[in-house]
């Protein structure tokens, strides 16, 4: 995840229609705010330690099971960045299904 996806999370809290007048004038600021902090690398670090954080959850939920969704309740993801994780975590789950000694006792349905 970059800075700027981490800044641009801020103005997706307008709920606009894409194309809208009111989205090209939240684009125009996001855009103006953007350019802004190229002169403060300050800012942008924090705005990367942001995304680092937001990269380092998801990657902490894809590794976890789709049958532990108190680890999804305890995220502080948005509902919409689990829900993407949503196959890694299910190809997780059948792995970890598929390695089960039961199925090796003779439940699988062919060799």
């Amino acid at each position: 995840m970059s800075a700027f996806n981490a800044f641009s999370m801020e103005f997706d809290a307008v709920a606009s229609k894409v194309g809208s007048e009111e989205h090209l004038q939240v684009q125009g600021q996001m855009s103006r705010a953007w350019k802004s902090l190229k002169d403060n690398p300050e800012e942008l670090m924090v705005w990367q330690a942001k995304a680092d954080e937001i990269q380092s959850q998801r990657d902490k939920l894809a590794s976890v099971p789709v049958s532990a969704t108190s680890a999804a309740g305890s995220s502080t993801l948005k509902a919409s960045q689990i829900k993407r994780l949503a196959q890694v975590r299910l190809d997780s789950s059948i792995l970890v299904l598929h390695q089960h000694p039961a199925w090796k006792d003779g439940l699988a349905l062919s060799g």
